[in-house]
């Protein structure tokens, strides 16, 4: 009797269809879908991470092209020639600042850029009696200039921008004119 018993337990959850095929009663669609659902999710949070990633380089880049024009700008104008065409001939103590804005040189193809060099006279000050480059006897007192140039390099589509400074020195004859940098 348990034997008939189990054999009927057997016949009741099988239940036969219309062609004699075993009736499904739809847990694998269901889990199917489940999963169709979160593979589409994963693939989809991946697609904005991937984007994010994307554009994170991208400004990396534009920040590093800027950064690449405004040193250029700031190589272009440090040459004896420039700079002292752009420091004022007559004796002054408050320089004005002195923009050399540069030509289209730098624009390359796939990009607009725009850049500037800033020259800032800083005075000058007198070697010491007994240098090298004052031994010569000639009467002229030689004496050290100092410039301030700021190169500014800007990429005009990202308005990546990008600042560098750069300071040194020149020896020429002593004028006496003052400077006006900031420390």
């Amino acid at each position: 009797m348990v034997t008939d018993l189990i054999s009927v337990q057997k016949q009741s959850v099988t239940v036969p269809g219309p062609n004699g095929v075993r009736a499904q009663s739809g847990m694998a669609l269901v889990v199917g879908l489940v999963f169709l659902v979160a593979m589409i999710m994963v693939g989809v949070a991946s697609l904005r991470g991937t984007t994010l990633n994307e554009k994170m380089a991208a400004n990396t880049q534009n920040k590093i092209i800027s950064f690449q024009i405004s040193e250029s700008s700031i190589k272009r104008v440090w040459n004896v020639n420039t700079l002292l065409n752009n420091t004022l001939p007559t004796p002054f103590h408050d320089p004005p600042l002195q923009s050399v804005d540069m030509p289209s040189v730098f624009d390359e193809p796939p990009m607009d850029v725009a850049a500037r060099a800033d020259i800032q006279y800083c005075g000058e000050v007198a070697l010491p009696e007994g240098t090298s480059l004052n031994a010569n006897q000639s009467g002229v007192k030689p004496a050290v200039y100092s410039y301030s140039v700021n190169g500014n390099g800007q990429i005009l589509v990202s308005n990546a921008f990008s600042q560098n400074e750069q300071r040194g020195v020149l020896t020429r004859p002593a004028t006496g004119r003052g400077g006006n940098c900031p420390p």
